[in-house]
Parts: C-alpha cells; sequence; structure tokens
C-alpha cells in the first residue's frame, strides 16, 4: 500500500504540485493501490486534476490551520500520522509520502515507524520553503525546539526517512547548513503542469513586447521591484513595453503605484484555466526575488514559467544560475536594480527573435529533463535505495 499524505495545506494551497506527486507515484507503481490523505476541499481540487486515475482511494482527514501553534496542532498531527501507518499496514510493505515535510512531522513519522515494527516500510518526505525554519536561531524553550523541524531532520537521519527536496541548487544550500545530512538528501523536481500546445508568441519589431509578475504580489517576491522597474521602463520606452501582474497585490504593498501597468491587479484568486490563458500571452516572466528566501525554496513562479516555455528575467537565486549552468540561456540573470531596469529595457527596444527561439528551445530541455516518465523512475530509486543520495 502506498499510502500519500498532504497534512499541512488545506484548500487549494499546493494542489497542483500534489495532484503531480501522484501521478509520479503512479508512474513509478503502477499496479499498486494508493491512498491519498487530505483535508476535504484540499481533495477535491487535487482530484479534478487527476481525471481517469484508478486505484486511488481517499481518506479525509482533519487539518490544523496554518497558523496553528506546533502545541495546539501537535494531538491531530499525530492522529493524521497514525491513521497513514495503519492504512500501510494493509500490505508486506508500505510506503508513505509525504506531501509536506513540516515542524514536529518528521519526528512524529520516526517515532510511528519504530513503534510499528516494519523496518521494510519506507518513508519519503518532501521539503518546501519551511526549510527556511533551520536558519532561525535555536529556540530556548527544549519542547519548542522539539518541535521545530530542525528536530525533525535529526530524526529523520536516524530513521533512514527519504528527504526529497525539489531542485540540486537546493540540496547543495542545505548540505553546506548541514554537512550531517549528506546520505540522506534527494532531488526530484516537479514536473510541468502545463504542456503548451502550437506556436509560441514570439515578440516582434514594432510590437509591444509583454512582461509579467506571476502569483501573490509580495516583497519577498519582489512585487515592489517590478512595479518599481515598470514604471522606471517606461518613461524611457512607452509603449514598447507593456507590464501586467497575473494574481494579487499583497495587502501590505497596496500602497505602491501600479499605473504603469495595462491593467489593475487581480483583487482575488484566478480560476486556473484562466490563468494559463493570461501567462501565455506574455513574453517574459519576471521573478526578482529576495535571494535569502529562495535559497532553500523552489519558486513556483519559475517552474510556471517552464512550464509555459516562457524566458525570464530573474534576481540572482541558486535555482536560477543552475538552471542557467545546466541549459543555457534561458533569460537574464540580474544583481541589482539597475540591472533589472537595463535587461527590460533591452528585452524591450532590442527584440531579437532569434534569441527569443533559442531561449524557448532551452526551456523546452528543461520541461523535458522533468517529465514524468523521467520522475517516476528515479521515484522508484529513492524509495527503494537504489539511487544515491543527491541523485
Amino acid at each position: 500500500m502506498i499510502v500519500v499524505m498532504e497534512a499541512y495545506w488545506r484548500g487549494l494551497g499546493h494542489t497542483t504540485g500534489n495532484a503531480s506527486t501522484l501521478r509520479v507515484v503512479r508512474e513509478a507503481y503502477p499496479n499498486e493501490p494508493i491512498a491519498f490523505l487530505g483535508e476535504r476541499d484540499h481533495m477535491a481540487a487535487v482530484l479534478a486534476d487527476l481525471p481517469g486515475m484508478t486505484n486511488l482511494t481517499t481518506h479525509e482527514i482533519e487539518v490544523p490551520d496554518e497558523e496553528s501553534s506546533p502545541y495546539a496542532r501537535l494531538r491531530q498531527d499525530w492522529r493524521n500520522v497514525s491513521r497513514a501507518f495503519d492504512l500501510m499496514r494493509k500490505g508486506t510493505r508500505g510506503i508513505l509520502v509525504l506531501c509536506s515535510a513540516y515542524r514536529a512531522s518528521l519526528a512524529l513519522c520516526a517515532m510511528r515507524w519504530r513503534l510499528a515494527g516494519r523496518p521494510q516500510d519506507r518513508i519519503v518526505a518532501r521539503l518546501h520553503g519551511n526549510l527556511n525554519e533551520i536558519t532561525s536561531p535555536r529556540a530556548r524553550n527544549p519542547v519548542r525546539q522539539a518541535l521545530r523541524l530542525e528536530s525533525g531532520l535529526r530524526h529523520a537521519r536516524r530513521t533512514g526517512i527519504r528527504l526529497v527536496v525539489l531542485e540540486q541548487s537546493i540540496r547543495q544550500e542545505l548540505l553546506a547548513l548541514r554537512p550531517e545530512l549528506n546520505g540522506h538528501v534527494y532531488v526530484l523536481e516537479e514536473p510541468p503542469t502545463f504542456q503548451p500546445e502550437g506556436a509560441l508568441d514570439v515578440p516582434q519589431v514594432g510590437h509591444a513586447v509583454r512582461f509579467a509578475f506571476l502569483g501573490v504580489g509580495t516583497q519577498d517576491k519582489g512585487a515592489d521591484r517590478f512595479l518599481s522597474a515598470a514604471a522606471d521602463v517606461r518613461q524611457v520606452v512607452g509603449d514598447k513595453a507593456e507590464f501586467r501582474m497575473i494574481g494579487r497585490l499583497h495587502p501590505s504593498l497596496a500602497h505602491l503605484p501600479t499605473r504603469a501597468l495595462v491593467a489593475p491587479p487581480n483583487t482575488g484568486a484566478i480560476p486556473r484555466r484562466a490563468y494559463i490563458e493570461q501567462v501565455n500571452q506574455q513574453h517574459y516572466v519576471c521573478a526578482f526575488y529576495e535571494p535569502n528566501y529562495y535559497r532553500l525554496g523552489a519558486s513556483g513562479v519559475l517552474l510556471d514559467a517552464i512550464a509555459h516555455r516562457k524566458p525570464v528575467i530573474v534576481t540572482d537565486i541558486p535555482f536560477a544560475r543552475d538552471l542557467f549552468a545546466r541549459f543555457g540561456d534561458i533569460g537574464d540573470i540580474c544583481r541589482s536594480q539597475a540591472e533589472i531596469v537595463q535587461a527590460v529595457t533591452r528585452a524591450a527596444t532590442v527584440v531579437d527573435p532569434d534569441r527569443y527561439r533559442r531561449q524557448i528551445d532551452n526551456l523546452d530541455k528543461v520541461a523535458r529533463s522533468r517529465e514524468i516518465a523521467v520522475l517516476a523512475p528515479r521515484f522508484r530509486a529513492i524509495v527503494d535505495g537504489n539511487l544515491e543520495a543527491g541523485g
């Protein structure tokens, strides 16, 4: 029995990524029954993205609110982990996939694994941006420290839990901070969630070049830098450049002027179909991140840019450097606000359709390296212990 559990996100959070995880698991183990545990609305959204998947059962669990304290959610977390292990006992060997490994979840899984007395069972735990928690100062309260992700990583190392990060650059940064985890951290990228159909729109001389910011506009994601660059570039090039926010502006940045945009930011969530249509109409995706957070976190925006084959103008984060080093020119990396303005201005005024097509070809190579058919054998090798950590 394979159990896939999302015990952190509720509603629409991370539904696309979790649907992709289930596709990878199904491709890796086509004949194994899969049980998916999650909050009711979250499961419904994930299943809507998985039409026709067979031998899949769902089990509703109570998922505490994201803002719940570690103490408040501990009892429910233990119930959820125990339910997952009870389901695994239905087979001679069980596999548990944690869609989100957070706070005390790793420690609880390690404890439940020991109590189960089934050393053949395997646990694969996916680490997201919450991995940044390990850079925070150690908690003075020993109980609080025991409930943090830092302690969970130590338990995972001792019990053989397979820790999975979403990018090779994240693995490198994590091991630089915690070298004792070497041999326990694997890479399994997110597969593309969209496949372009037909010819892609290429910028042409004499027509406006379109630049987009994707997702919720926060300071960490660089929404303020995007709006500032849009205003500065428009002053210089006028209608040769168009800027759009495909997403809402976070209330903390609501005071910023948005006159340089072709339309006001959205005020709420965008239906997925509308989101896809709007992204398809753009030429470049802009991701002006604060580097500190994205040292240990993958970028959903860059993953969308890869899926839609949109060249990127991005700040200097490890994920971007790794992609450029492995796959070549997929846009521009900028190390300051001045470089951002220069790169956007150049793309709007020195239109080079041939270079743009080469960038699309390179993005296509990135996407093909992350297809489910490529990731599924790697996932199976991680579970079976046939892949050296780091692969």
